[in-house]
């Protein structure tokens, strides 16, 4: 019996095991959501405790992305795909961890009060302390957790392909982003009420939780690091349950542990080179917009504060109930094609209407929501249709890059044109309510990055065609 035979009967006959897997696993990356995710609402408490200002703020928010840009999350596929998930999981679930420890702890209590941040200060440098064990913690965690999330992806890949899969894939992204909608829901309640948590370590070794009259600053520091705990449990909980499978299957176990990591086969695949020109353009026509939305929404429609933040939400909350369903219809009816086309289509409309008309933001919001819904729902799981399983580490860890390009340059961009395209309108004056940024021009760049994923899609369509007829099908095999 071949490999791939094998795979398809392990494939069959362990469905509760499947979706055990996919749980576990994907709550391991929630806990990395929540940690990046749960400073963004405590940047005022960040500024009041802390003195840090917008620039310090925007340093620990993009320095998360400067070690996947380099190179970090390729690295980590082929490791996987070289010496496998058990052995790059644990390095980088640790890397993720360190990183969050050290961050909760520089925001906390305990470092402003300890020796440590004495001998920091003692050095001159031009930072404060909490800001430099801050800033460290951050590279760390991004060393690991954008590594996680390949981690997740080729693990899915593992378990669901010629089943689930594409409903996988939409499942895990839930999860994930239901990390970051708690993470802002939790952190503010947190803010807002004084609902405060400290740490009081009981021995080198061993701390507990325990109520105090602590900032509520500390209580989100350690919140973030109890949960990337508990996230990194539940990825031990997957790896003993993998290890005991392989150990009872050792036939299976070896047919599901290929050695590959091959970053030339990958480009190989004309298919996968289009794929990722989609994930850059069509991601970064959306966070970065996620991050301007609540001042565009309030400049150009007049809503308030909270009325744009509710709106901005709209495209988060509507993929947890459409990227499973995309994902459950291209699973059982095939449509992957016409479902990533029709969503990049929908980013384009969404950000034209945003741009050139005054329609109440609620309709091209709920547009935006259902095309991050549904291309999504297509590109991920699709990219194991054209990559080996030996190299799909390598082909998620590319697709890190690119993402992070997008996430890390684009926001960029966007503050540039504005800032350019508004001659004599500053900071200050928006501040003072002299004057307003008109974002016109930074959406337009949007609109650009949303077409150029409407031509990725079509070009994948033209391509697959070519090279393999199973990514117009259904991903189950009856």
């Amino acid at each position: 019996m071949t490999n791939s035979s094998k795979v398809q009967i392990f494939h069959r006959n362990t469905s509760a095991m499947r979706w055990l897997v996919l749980v576990t696993v994907s709550f391991a990356v929630f806990g990395a959501y929540f940690a990046y995710d749960s400073i963004s609402p405590a940047r005022r408490v960040l500024e009041n405790e802390l003195g840090f200002g917008p620039s310090s703020f925007s340093w620990l928010v993009g320095i998360y992305s400067l070690p996947n840009v380099l190179g970090m999350t390729l690295f980590g596929g082929i490791l996987a795909d070289r010496k496998g998930i058990r052995f790059a999981g644990m390095l980088f679930m640790a890397l993720t961890v360190f990183g969050v420890l050290l961050t909760s702890f520089g925001g906390s209590t305990l470092f402003r009060t300890s020796g440590l941040r004495d001998l920091i200060a003692s050095a001159s440098l031009p930072w404060s302390p909490e800001f430099i064990v801050m800033f460290t913690g951050r590279i760390i965690f991004g060393m690991g957790a954008e590594v996680l999330i390949v981690m997740q992806e080729k693990i899915i890949v593992r378990w669901f392909k010629g089943r689930e899969i594409s409903l996988a894939f939409g499942i895990g992204l839930v999860i994930c982003r239901l990390g970051t909608i708690a993470a802002f829901n939790v952190t503010t309640h947190i803010l807002e009420f004084g609902k405060v948590l400290s740490f009081s370590f009981i021995s080198d070794s061993a701390m507990m939780v325990v109520t105090d009259s602590y900032t509520t600053l500390n209580a989100v520091m350690w919140l973030s690091a109890i949960i990337m705990l508990l996230s990194a449990g539940s990825f031990m909980l997957y790896l003993a349950a993998e290890k005991r499978f392989d150990k009872e299957n050792p036939d299976m176990a070896a047919a599901l542990h290929p050695e590959g990591g091959s970053v030339s086969a990958i480009f190989k695949s004309p298919s996968f080179i289009w794929m990722s020109v989609l994930c850059f353009a069509f991601y970064a026509a959306v966070f970065p917009f996620t991050s301007f939305a609540t001042d565009i929404l309030q400049t150009k429609f007049g809503v308030s504060a909270g009325e744009a933040g509710f709106l901005t939400s709209i495209v988060m909350t509507s993929t947890i109930i459409g990227t499973p369903l995309f994902g459950w219809i291209i699973d059982n009816y095939g449509f992957r094609s016409q479902i990533m086309i029709s969503g990049a289509v929908m980013m384009v409309a969404a950000h034209s209407m945003l741009t050139f008309t005054t329609i109440y933001p609620a309709l091209p919001m709920v547009i935006m929501g259902i095309s991050f819904s549904a291309v999504p729902a297509g590109l991920w799981p699709g990219v194991a249709i054209f990559i080996e399983e030996k190299n799909n580490g390598a082909a998620y860890g590319f697709l890190g890059i690119v993402q992070n390009v997008g996430l890390m340059g684009v926001p960029l961009l966007m503050g540039l044109v504005t800032e350019l395209t508004n001659p004599g309108v500053t900071a200050y004056k928006v501040n003072e309510k002299l004057a307003v940024w008109n974002y016109t021009a930074a959406q337009m760049v949007l609109i650009g990055f949303a077409a150029v994923s409407l031509l990725a899609a079509w070009m994948i369509r033209r391509k697959a065609l070519k090279e393999n007829a199973n990514f117009f099908k259904a991903s189950i095999h009856h």
